[in-house]
């Protein structure tokens, strides 16, 4: 919320290393790598969060997204 993305990547690499398994922080690692233009790591990210849960749309769009740009 405070578009402390930097901040917020540090945060994330924490909780997958404690839960491999969460596709909302790989989700929202890919934004937060999105929104710092890290277009090709995101998509790592926003794939992971797919692979973990295949019916996860919104790791679609912003996929579709990162792979726009």
């Amino acid at each position: 919320m405070n578009k402390n993305y930097t901040g917020a990547l540090s945060d994330l690499n924490k909780a997958i290393s404690l839960d491999s398994s969460s596709k909302r922080a790989y989700y929202s690692r890919g934004y937060a790598k999105n929104q710092l233009e890290d277009f090709q790591s995101a998509i790592l990210d926003f794939d992971k969060a797919i692979n973990l849960d295949p019916s996860f749309e919104k790791a679609y769009d912003h996929r579709g997204y990162a792979k726009f740009l």
